[in-house]
C-alpha cells in the first residue's frame, strides 16, 4: 500500500528509501511493462487503479487519473489534460540472482495474500471477501459473525436493549477529511461502518461492514473518529453500546464542497 510513485526494492525485500501509506483502495495497480536491465534489475511499469466495490460485492477496478489544466498570462483555461497515475518499481535481485523476495515485497499475491496485512479495520471485510471466488451470501455472513466477534461492547457484555434502552447517535454533521472531496465529488453510493460509541460518547473500535472503495471508507472512519457522539443511555444511565454507520458518500463530499 504504498503511496509514492517511484519505488525501488532490494533484493531481500526492504523498500529502498521511505514512501507514505496510502489506503487500501487506491493502492490497486495494472502492469503495463516489465524490462530486465541487466540480470540484477527489473523495471516494472504500470498505472494505478481505483478499487470500488458494488452494492451486491463484486469489485471493480478503475484507472486512476490526473487532470492537468494549461491557463494563459489571463488566468483562462486554455487546455486540460487527463492522463493515467503511472509508477515505476525498480526491483533489485539478491546474491542468488532471484527477484522473488522484492517481488513479494512489492506485490500482493492476489487479495487472499492480503489478509494478514491489511489495517484492523479491513479485517472482518478480509476474512469474508478476501478469499478465491467467494459466495457473496456467505461471505457477508462471515463479515457480520467477525463483526459481533470483535465488538467491544459484547467484550464488555455490554449488549444493551429493551424499551429503557437509548441508542448512540452522532451530534451535528460528519464531516470528511478535506483531502477525500476530490475523489469522490463525482461518487454515487454509500459505505457501512461498524463500531462502538463509549460512555464518554467516542467512537472506537472500526470495522468495515461495507465498503465503498475509492479511499473514501478510510475518510469516513476517521471523520467518525473525530465526530462527538451522544452515548447510549439506559433509564439515563450512560452505556456502552455498538452503532452502525451508513455514510452517503455524494452527499457528504458536496456538503463539505459547497
Amino acid at each position: 500500500m504504498w503511496d509514492d510513485n517511484q519505488l525501488e526494492f532490494n533484493g531481500d525485500g526492504t523498500l529502498h528509501g521511505k514512501s507514505a501509506i496510502t489506503s487500501l483502495t487506491t493502492s490497486g495497480l495494472d502492469v503495463d511493462s516489465v524490462t530486465a536491465q541487466g540480470k540484477t534489475k527489473l523495471l516494472i511499469r504500470a498505472h494505478r487503479v481505483y478499487i470500488h466495490w458494488e452494492a451486491d460485492g463484486r469489485l471493480v477496478r478503475t484507472p486512476m487519473k490526473i487532470e492537468n489544466r494549461v491557463f494563459n498570462e489571463f488566468g483562462h483555461q486554455v487546455d486540460r489534460f487527463v492522463n493515467r497515475y503511472e509508477m515505476k518499481i525498480l526491483l533489485l535481485s539478491d546474491a542468488s540472482g532471484s527477484f522473488d523476495e522484492a517481488l513479494h515485497a512489492a506485490f500482493a499475491d492476489g487479495l487472499p495474500d492480503m489478509t494478514a496485512s491489511v489495517p484492523k479495520f479491513w479485517a472482518c471485510w478480509a476474512r469474508g471477501y478476501f478469499v478465491e471466488h467467494p459466495d457473496l451470501g456467505t461471505a457477508r455472513e462471515t463479515v457480520d459473525a467477525c463483526i459481533q466477534e470483535k465488538s467491544l461492547a459484547r467484550a464488555l457484555r455490554h449488549t444493551p436493549d429493551g424499551p429503557d434502552f437509548e441508542p448512540p447517535r452522532l451530534l451535528g454533521d460528519l464531516r470528511l477529511p478535506a483531502p477525500a472531496v476530490g475523489r469522490s465529488l463525482r461518487a454515487t453510493g454509500s459505505d457501512e461502518i461498524a463500531f462502538t460509541v463509549s460512555t464518554h460518547g467516542i467512537a472506537v473500535g472500526f470495522q468495515i461492514r461495507r465498503p465503498f472503495g475509492l479511499g473514501m471508507d478510510e475518510a469516513v472512519i476517521q471523520a467518525l473518529a473525530e465526530a462527538k457522539f451522544a452515548p447510549a443511555t439506559i433509564r439515563g444511565e450512560p452505556v456502552v453500546a455498538d452503532m452502525n454507520y451508513v455514510a452517503d458518500i455524494g452527499a457528504l463530499a458536496q456538503a463539505l464542497s459547497q
